[in-house]
């Protein structure tokens, strides 16, 4: 062996192994294996940021070969202007396995905002059933079931700007008989006799100043 420092003026090959016991650092450019069989292995932490070398131009992962899991942070996902393809793309495949879980404990803070500050004509959010399944299943559930939740609102809607609240078209296609419904309500009130419970299926308080209402 060497015992002691060794520079080497020009180029160094090694037909071999290299294996170093201390530190390797290197002032210039890395290229690890020449064709994609070739495989790097990290036996240690990265211990530094993951910057790409040039802005939106390479891909962690592709369509064949994903990373399992991915475990971070915060997610940020910032889309250009001409970028041509949708920010977050989620394609679940897993019948029995939700696509998307939110685990919240969140207390004064909202859990999930959408702010649409430039809509023309398009939706600020959008759910399309298009299954063809016969069975009874819902499009969207809001469950709020916490019996001590008393001061919760399940669903709370406020327009201002809109000439309509809410707009329900619904068309009733199928030709097999069956009681349909523009809109049901379902209130059930159990209590004790001893309360004074007012109990009301439907309220509508409409007012109109300068106008018919």
């Amino acid at each position: 062996g060497i015992a002691k420092s060794m520079t080497i003026g020009e180029n160094l090959n090694v037909h071999g192994n290299i294996h170093a016991n201390g530190a390797i650092s290197a002032d210039g450019n890395l290229t690890l294996g020449d064709a994609a069989t070739d495989a790097v292995s990290f036996n240690a932490d990265i211990n530094s940021s993951f910057i790409p070398d040039a802005n939106v131009s390479f891909n962690l992962g592709s369509s064949t070969q994903q990373w399992a899991n991915l475990f971070i942070e915060t997610v940020r996902a910032t889309q250009a202007t001409d970028s041509g393809a949708p920010a977050i793309v989620i394609d679940s495949d897993d019948e029995d396995v939700r696509a998307v879980t939110l685990t919240a404990n969140q207390t004064t803070a909202n859990v999930f905002q959408l702010d649409a500050v430039s809509l023309t004509t398009g939706a600020a959010m959008v759910v399309n059933d298009t299954g063809s399944d016969t069975s009874a299943r819902k499009v969207m559930s809001i469950v709020q079931d916490h019996v001590d939740g008393y001061q919760a609102t399940a669903l709370d809607i406020q327009s201002d700007g809109g000439r309509k609240g809410i707009f329900l078209d619904k068309n009733y296609t199928n030709i097999l008989a069956a009681s349909v419904f523009g809109m049901q309500v379902d209130l059930d009130q159990s209590s004790d006799a001893s309360n004074q419970i007012d109990v009301t299926g439907l309220d509508i308080n409409s007012t109109a100043t300068g106008g018919s209402g």
